[in-house]
Formats: structure tokens, C-alpha cells, sequence
């Protein structure tokens, strides 16, 4: 089967998955009494609080609103006439579909002139296995295979404004990324915080450097800078999220205090010192990122967690470490998004379950990254074999 081919059929194969997923959860919640609401396996958030709002919206009464999602799901209901939850699924199962189209977008402008199919076919694998993706996305309504594809769509975005030289089109994908950033803030504001954090420090000390060893300031950049605000600038209000680092770190110990005896790390970040406080620190951003651990195991859902996710994911960014001379940068822009978003949510969360949710927005740009590099080892190695065959029968026959 040719490779192009071979591709259409998993990326058909990728909406045929998550479309009998999605009908599958919400039949199976059905037959629980649920009403189509499904029981997230990990702890992964309050799905009737949104499905209530959403009520609450389409029927012109007051709403608590923690973010735009319900208000759009809400919207979709008066659209449609209807309280049906199944509605809600497929809006989700709309945003699956536009998260692997974007994705694939990003991964062929990254490939730059060597652009291939198998890199494609890999990360569609990749997603389609992802279990919490899988789980909270087509599982659900709840918000996150939204937030991850304006996250994404943001990266695209910036990239494509990066490459274009034509003044219009800047001027044009600008507005677009304005709009896209203003819906990322409307479901997360510190995603909308993520991003331009990132943006900043791609551009501060990525793009405009000839020779990508020199970025490597960035790290005394960020250890000296937080230093200091950690030390002196506690209570400093951050833009677009309006909270301090000392409301973060107390937020952090009252869910340490309201969840314990669950899938809490017990990581504490609020010490008497800065020393102290990075180790700690660095604990949570590695057990956010890969966790949970053996010896964090405190459930069933913990221990399957770590086999199914927490193996791949470090065999993933072992990969991308050895294949470290095949990245450019627009492949660093896209890893310095999945570390400032671990390094965000390693502040404020210490659940486990909460982290494999979260982390999810972190690691799609490293599996589009895993997908490049390894896409172009395996098409290298072919080719070698290739090459090799030849000259195997060019021997043979003289």
C-alpha cells in the first residue's frame, strides 16, 4: 500500500475511532442512569456542572460561568432546540477532528522541505492511543479537546506569521491569531499566560540566534528571574490570570490539605527557602509531566496510568534528547510550549489525576516533534537498506 494511501486511511480511521467512542461513552452512560454523563476515570473533573450552566444558558437564566465553554454549549442547545447531551458529544468529537487536522498542519510546517507521510502516520497513532485524550475528549463534554486545539492553533498561527514574508498575510493571520488567542483565554486564561510566555522566549532567545547552543542563556535567564520573585516578589500580581505566586502556592496546600488521603504527590512548594524550593519543585514539574511514579501509586487508576502513559511519555522524550540534532527551530518553539506549560502546572497542581489532564496541552507539541524526528530516523534507515539491497545486487550479478 502506498504511503499516501496508508495515511488517509488512519486519519479516516482516526475519526472512525472517536466517533464510535463518543457514541459509545454516551450510550454506556445511558445505561448507567447517567443521562449521557459519563464518571471520568480520573477524578478528571465536574462534567454536570457544565452540562447544568449549559442549561442554564439556553433557557435565558443566570449562570456560573468559569470559563466560555458552558455559555458555547449553551448556545448549542438553543441552537438546536434540544437538552440532548449527545449534541454536546459531537461538538467534542468536531473539536477531535480539528485538533488532528491542526496538528498534522504543524507537523508538515515543521518538516519544512522534508516533509513525509510517515511522520503523519505516526502522530495520528499516537493521538489515537493517547488514553487520556482519549478518555476526556470523546468521553466527555468537558472542555479540554477545546483548550488543546486553540493551543495549537495558536502555534500554527505564530509559525505561519513567522514564515511568511508578504506584509497582507502577517497582517491577516495576525487578526486570526488574535481571535484564536481570545477563545484559548476564554477557556484558560493561563493557557493564553503558557503561550506568550513561550512566544517571548522563543523570540528573545531562539529565533534570533544564529547558532541554537547559544539559547541554552535561556535556562540562567528563568533560574535567575524566578529567584528573585520567589525570594522578593511573592505577592507580585501576574497579567491575565490576576494571581500572585504566593496565591498559587496557598491554593496548592489547600488542595494538598482538602484532597488528602487521594492521588495528592504531597509535594510541598511553600518553604523557607529558594534551595528548598526548586528541588521541590522540580519534583512536581517531572511527576506532572511523567508521573505518576511507583511510588506514587495509590490506586489501580494510578498504576495503570503509569504503564500505559508514563512509560511511553519518557521513551518519547528520551527520543526527541537522542535525535536532538534533527530539531530546527521551529521544533524548539514547540518543546519551549510543552516545558513552560509544565513548568506552570507543576506550581499549582499536586493531584495526580488532575495532571493527566492537565498535561495533556504539554505533550502534543512534543508528540508532533516525536513524530518528525522519528518519522525522518525510520524513512533514514529505509533508505540505507535501500541502498544497500542495491549494491547487494550489483554485486551478485557481476
Amino acid at each position: 500500500m502506498k504511503i499516501k494511501n496508508l495515511f488517509s486511511f488512519f486519519f479516516v480511521l482516526y475519526c472512525l475511532l472517536f466517533f464510535l467512542l463518543t457514541s459509545f461513552f454516551y450510550l454506556y452512560s445511558i445505561n448507567l442512569g447517567s443521562d449521557g454523563l459519563s464518571v471520568p476515570l480520573f477524578n478528571g473533573g465536574d462534567e454536570k456542572f457544565y452540562y447544568e450552566q449549559a442549561l442554564n444558558i439556553a433557557s435565558n437564566r443566570p449562570a456560573v460561568l468559569t470559563s466560555i465553554h458552558a455559555v458555547i454549549l449553551g448556545w448549542i442547545l438553543k441552537l438546536f432546540h434540544t437538552h440532548e447531551v449527545f449534541i454536546l458529544r459531537l461538538f467534542n468529537f468536531i473539536g477531535n477532528i480539528s485538533i488532528l487536522i491542526v496538528g498534522l498542519k504543524i507537523l508538515f510546517q515543521v518538516q519544512m522541505e522534508r516533509r513525509n507521510l510517515t511522520s503523519g502516520i505516526i502522530f495520528i497513532l499516537l493521538i489515537s492511543y493517547y488514553p487520556s485524550y482519549v478518555e476526556n475528549s470523546s468521553g466527555s463534554i468537558l472542555r479540554d479537546c477545546w483548550i488543546i486545539f486553540y493551543y495549537l492553533l495558536s502555534i500554527q498561527i505564530l509559525l505561519m506569521i513567522i514564515k511568511t514574508r508578504k506584509l497582507n498575510l502577517k497582517v491577516i493571520y495576525s487578526i486570526i491569531l488574535l481571535l484564536s488567542l481570545s477563545l484559548l483565554f476564554g477557556y484558560r486564561d493561563y493557557a493564553l499566560l503558557s503561550f506568550l510566555s513561550s512566544a517571548v522566549i522563543y523570540f528573545l532567545f531562539i529565533q534570533r540566534q544564529q547558532s541554537l547552543n547559544r539559547s541554552k542563556k535561556i535556562y540562567f535567564y528563568i533560574f535567575f528571574g524566578f529567584t528573585l520573585m520567589y525570594t522578593f516578589l511573592k505577592s507580585y500580581m501576574f497579567p491575565i490570570v490576576n494571581l500572585s505566586l504566593q496565591d498559587i502556592l496557598t491554593y496548592r496546600v489547600d488542595n494538598m490539605e482538602l484532597f488528602a488521603g487521594r492521588t495528592q504527590m504531597n509535594i510541598s512548594l511553600d518553604q523557607s527557602n529558594v534551595f528548598l524550593f526548586y528541588v521541590n519543585y522540580f519534583n512536581s514539574i517531572v511527576s506532572n509531566a511523567f508521573g505518576p511514579f511507583p511510588w506514587q501509586f495509590k490506586s489501580m487508576g494510578t498504576v495503570i496510568l503509569f504503564f500505559a502513559e508514563s512509560l511511553l511519555f519518557s521513551f518519547i522524550a528520551l527520543k526527541i534528547i537522542k535525535l536532538r540534532r534533527r530539531l530546527n527551530n521551529f521544533d524548539f518553539f514547540l518543546i519551549i510550549n510543552s516545558l513552560v506549560w509544565f513548568m506552570l502546572i507543576g506550581i499549582f497542581n499536586d493531584n495526580i489525576g488532575a495532571a493527566a489532564r492537565l498535561r495533556m496541552i504539554g505533550w502534543f507539541p512534543l508528540l508532533i516533534v516525536f513524530a518528525k524526528v522519528y518519522g525522518e530516523q525510520l524513512i533514514h534507515k529505509k533508505q540505507l537498506n535501500d541502498i544497500c539491497n542495491i549494491e547487494n545486487i550489483g554485486a551478485e550479478n557481476k
